[in-house]
């Protein structure tokens, strides 16, 4: 009879009606390993499907380590569907470069493994960005137009770009009355003086990515 521990396809039935185990055929090697979508942070690995002589399902485990200086395999999860043979890797360093090795299991503990060649490298950091605003002009008591301006980043999403505002005179405007709205690149302002006040002022408008990184803009209200 077979025991709990193994696989009905470790057995075969030979002539005289005996169970005979055969040994577990390790699966072939993932196919080949492509590197896309490089980021400063991320990159996406793909890789052509393994086989397995016992028709055992195949999962597979993405594994990545710095190509330089000995690093440790870490690894990036584990596929098991086969119609997605892909993974996104993230939380890499800017500027280095990564080895990747993708290793297919058929499930008894035989595996097989294909490394990338050659070592993919990470991007630079690059900074947000906001788009130049005119000097603005508006009235004593007046609030002032509607300021539309664009924010974008390289790596962040444009709706995780935080923008900040001040004045360079407090008693002109201060910066609680600013106010900020609109969503992902597509920003605006409203700058109301404080009452009964007139003069000139510097509004600074920053925004900030997920990697910490700012830009700014400056335009003068009087």
């Amino acid at each position: 009879s077979l025991n709990n521990s193994s696989s009905a396809s470790d057995w075969l039935t030979n002539s005289f009606g005996v169970a005979v185990r055969f040994p577990n055929q390790l699966p072939n090697p993932p196919g080949t390993i492509t590197i896309s979508n490089i980021t400063a942070t991320a990159a996406t690995v793909s890789w052509g499907a393994a086989t397995d002589p016992d028709k055992d399902p195949i999962s597979y485990e993405v594994l990545y380590a710095p190509a330089t200086g000995g690093g440790t395999w870490i690894s990036a999860g584990t596929i098991t569907s086969t119609n997605n043979l892909f993974k996104r890797i993230t939380d890499l360093l800017p500027q280095t470069a990564y080895n990747v090795r993708v290793i297919a299991e058929d499930g008894r503990g035989g595996q097989s493994l294909r490394d990338s060649t050659p070592a993919f490298t990470t991007s630079a950091l690059f900074a947000p960005t906001i788009s130049a605003i005119a000097d603005q002009t508006t009235g004593r008591n007046q609030v002032s137009a509607l300021i539309v301006f664009t924010v974008s980043d390289a790596e962040s999403p444009a709706n995780t770009l935080i923008v900040s505002a001040s004045t360079s005179n407090q008693t002109l405007v201060p910066d609680s009355n600013i106010l900020l709205s609109g969503g992902a690149g597509d920003r605006k302002v409203v700058v109301t003086p404080a009452a009964n006040q007139i003069g000139t002022t510097i509004v600074t408008l920053t925004v900030l990515d997920q990697d910490h990184l700012t830009a700014s803009s400056a335009f003068k209200l009087r």
